[in-house]
Formats: structure tokens, C-alpha cells, sequence
């Protein structure tokens, strides 16, 4: 992996708890970051192996809507480890916006009004879990994602 890419990934891995621990973002980010970083690894394998097997491929809007959602970690891995769509430049081109994308929204979550923002959101979702899931277990797990709280 070139290394900008792993100094991309490594920023990732260590910024995000410490965002977390430093009371800027809820655990629930570096989830949804997760979540969709696998999901994205596992279509872009679909799309490698469709590919090889010339059959029915999975759209590049796809791939790039799933990179803009969180998932250009795993999409990065994937390009790299699997040697796919690493050539095209204009997708390339594209991915890389989605990326930008990403750093600017996880960036703006750390200034002022972004942590309003962020505030409010889980603020609105805390209230949502608590009015809506019954289950005690799972309303107290849901809860503790949201959490945002300045050590």
C-alpha cells in the first residue's frame, strides 16, 4: 500500500478514539465507520470477482455512494489488497472527492458549531431510543453509543 494511504488509515485508527475520548464524537461514528469500511471491502470483492468472471458488475455509483457514506477506509483496503479499480482514473478521480468529503465532515465535527451539530443529533437519538426500544439491554447499549462525554 502506498504510503499516503496507510498514513490516511493510520490518522484514521488513532484520531477517531481519541476524538471519542476527548468527548467531540460518540463511539456510534467509529461504528458506522467499521460497519461500513466491511461493507464496502465485501462489494468491492463482489465487483473483483464479477469482473474476472465477466458477469453482471456492481455500478461504480455504488461503489463511490458507499465510499461517501463512511466506507472509504474499506474501499481504500480493497483497491489495494484485491488490485481493483486502481486503474481507471476518472473513478479514481471520484473516490478521492469522496474521501475529501469524509476528512471535511469528520473535520467540522470538531470545530464549534460542528459539535453542536453532533450535540444535537445524538441528543435527538438518545430521546428516540428511549421513547422507542423497549428492550432495557438494548436501549442501554444504543445509549451508551450516543454518549459524548469529555474525560
Amino acid at each position: 500500500m502506498p504510503r499516503h494511504k496507510k498514513l490516511l488509515l493510520s490518522f484514521l485508527v488513532i484520531l477517531l478514539p481519541m476524538s471519542y475520548f476527548l468527548g467531540y464524537t460518540p463511539i456510534l461514528l467509529s461504528l458506522i465507520i467499521l460497519t461500513f469500511s466491511l461493507l464496502t471491502y465485501l462489494v468491492y470483492a463482489k465487483d473483483k470477482a464479477a469482473a474476472t468472471k465477466n458477469t453482471w458488475r456492481v455500478p461504480e455509483k455504488t461503489l463511490h455512494s458507499l465510499s461517501l457514506f463512511f466506507g472509504w477506509p474499506g474501499a481504500m483496503v480493497a483497491q489495494e489488497r484485491l488490485r481493483h479499480k486502481t486503474k481507471k482514473m476518472s473513478f479514481r478521480i471520484v473516490f478521492w472527492m469522496t474521501v475529501s468529503i469524509n476528512i471535511c465532515v469528520i473535520y467540522s465535527m470538531h470545530t464549534p458549531e460542528g459539535f453542536k451539530v453532533v450535540k444535537y443529533s445524538m441528543t435527538n437519538i438518545e430521546r428516540f431510543i428511549d421513547t422507542e426500544i423497549r428492550s432495557d439491554k438494548i436501549r442501554d447499549i444504543l445509549l451508551l453509543l450516543t454518549k459524548i462525554e469529555k474525560l
